[in-house]
């Protein structure tokens, strides 16, 4: 198996024109339709921002250029003019809600979508909603998505999780921000455990090559993560465990961030989160303190606090260390900070270059 960053990764947005380009006249599609078509529903989100990102663009945010667009003479023989950026190949305005409804991004663009599918013959059922028997999904498709969830499944098997009897005296940890939608600053922050005193840090700032999508967190941070940790490694050693901002086995493929960041620098790793991604919190099955969290028939996370619900997180083992050890690593790189120290200050110095400042 190919190691993380070498994976190839696929062009969700050319993926996503090949799409549109095959949804005939007269019917429509919706954004769910469009992410089952790539692999996963989970990216019915991005989906459907993308599309109002490319609406919004085209038009220039503005209504006039999309109603000159749709000229009356033509409407009224049931013909709308396309749009420069709107090849007829690519059938933007064949997007519905799941409701049928049009979406309501803005009035002027609402209005455009009504005239261009009232001329490609797409029965409605009321204004602004789209009779079922227009909906197609018959996509031919690769599934795109699908290939890289079949990819983290398999990653998770080669994570390992090994008790430690102590916790090191420096604990590292790695987070990012993003300076462009498309560029990233990556940050690592070795801290030493018994002062809280910074003894290492280090930022890289690299290429974002794909989209935010709830699962898929692993294809967009990568990249910068490892570049950050292979430029550390020139420069001195890592920590012997460093907490990455994402999740780790507490995942629905078991395969977060931070196993993917563990695997691919080789070094032991445990993922804290802001938010559980998966399974159930089951208090009467407490570990070292903590309610634990399952899926299914497996104990994947923990829950941990340090007092209130604003600092809470979400503990799972990457690789190289078991849940109990984990939490342990996390309790005692934690005080009073929003999240445990490496990963604080990583974020705040990832933000504080991301800015510019």
């Amino acid at each position: 198996m190919s190691p993380p960053a070498s994976l190839p990764l696929p062009d969700l947005p050319g993926a996503l024109r090949t799409l549109l380009a095959q949804i005939p006249r007269g019917c429509v599609t919706t954004f769910g339709d469009l992410a089952t078509a790539l692999g996963d529903i989970a990216a019915a989100r991005w989906v459907a921002q993308w599309l109002r990102e490319e609406w919004l663009f085209a038009s220039g945010a503005t209504g006039t250029a999309l109603r000159a667009r749709v000229l009356p003479s033509n409407r009224e023989h049931g013909h709308a003019e396309p749009c420069p950026w709107h090849p007829n190949q690519v059938a933007l305005h064949r997007v519905v809600l799941r409701t049928g409804e049009l979406p309501r991004w803005t009035d002027d663009l609402h209005a455009w979508q009504t005239a261009m599918l009232e001329a490609d013959g797409v029965p409605f059922v009321a204004p602004g909603r789209i009779d079922p028997v227009a909906r197609w999904t018959a996509f031919v498709t690769d599934h795109p998505l699908r290939r890289l969830s079949e990819w983290q499944t398999a990653t998770a098997s080669q994570a390992v999780w090994t008790p430690w009897t102590t916790v090191p005296d420096i604990i590292g940890g790695v987070d990012l921000s993003y300076a462009s939608p498309t560029s990233a600053v990556a940050a690592y922050v070795a801290v030493e455990v018994a002062t809280g005193n910074v003894v290492f840090e280090h930022t890289v700032t690299a290429a974002v090559p794909f989209p935010y999508i709830p699962g898929y967190l692993t294809f967009r941070e990568l990249p910068p993560l490892r570049a950050l940790l292979d430029d550390v490694r020139r420069q001195t050693e890592l920590a012997s465990v460093i907490l990455v901002d994402g999740t780790g086995r507490l995942h629905p493929r078991q395969s977060g961030l931070a196993v993917a960041v563990g695997l691919c620098a080789g070094c032991p790793t445990v993922g804290v989160s802001k938010h559980q991604l998966c399974g159930q919190v089951r208090d009467d099955d407490p570990l070292d303190g903590c309610p634990t969290i399952w899926q299914q028939s497996e104990r994947l996370g923990a829950v941990m606090t340090t007092g209130s619900k604003r600092r809470t997180v979400f503990v799972s083992a990457g690789t190289g260390i078991d849940l109990p050890s984990a939490i342990r690593m996390v309790r005692a790189a934690w005080s009073t900070e929003r999240l445990p120290r490496p990963i604080a200050r990583a974020d705040a110095l990832s933000r504080k270059v991301a800015r510019g400042r």
